[in-house]
């Protein structure tokens, strides 16, 4: 009886699916809904004294619980599909706001992650960075010595003081060799 339920699953796939294995927008987003089904659940908040928890409408709160790491390959993997035929589907107007939902799905885990990880997060910041388009955002605080000699850098430097830097240049790199 399982055989042929699965038989009949794997037809009604492909009969979603357009010629050759493609997928048409609607049987793409029905696809992926269902990837994300399989992999997470819907769980009803509790509060440490084991009431549940409601916002300010009185309403109940509802966490994304995720039992397998969404991913683009794993999706991919799922829709039996390649990363190329996933970025065409990205670039289709049909089917590129499927992408992108699915992509903001993921995200949102991955950020998720990021906050709530207590260790380990190298990866999901190499994951948004590589991928999503974060960045990493360095300050750099210059002391008051500094803005100084940057401030009489912008002025145009004469042949004789860049003769001058380079031979002081070349006596630190000639002192630097003799210490070694």
């Amino acid at each position: 009886m399982q055989q042929e339920l699965a038989k009949t699953e794997k037809t009604m796939e492909k009969k979603k699916r357009g010629p050759k294995g493609k997928y048409s927008a609607k049987g793409l987003e029905e696809a992926v809904d269902a990837y994300f089904r399989r992999i997470s659940k819907l769980v009803q908040v509790t509060l440490p004294d084991g009431s549940l928890a409601t916002n300010a409408d009185g309403e109940c709160v509802w966490r994304l619980v995720y039992f397998v790491p969404p991913s683009i390959t794993a999706l991919c993997l799922e829709l039996e599909i390649d990363r190329r035929t996933w970025a065409n589907y990205a670039a289709d107007k049909t089917k590129g706001p499927v992408v992108e939902r699915a992509r903001a799905r993921i995200e949102a885990y991955l950020q998720e992650q990021l906050l709530t990880r207590e260790k380990g997060v190298q990866g999901v910041i190499f994951n948004l960075t590589a991928n999503y388009g974060w960045r990493d955002r360095k300050e750099v605080a210059l002391s008051e010595e500094t803005r100084k000699s940057l401030e009489k850098r912008r002025e145009p430097m004469t042949m004789e003081e860049k003769l001058a830097l380079l031979q002081e240049a070349e006596a630190i790199v000639r002192d630097h060799g003799a210490e070694e």
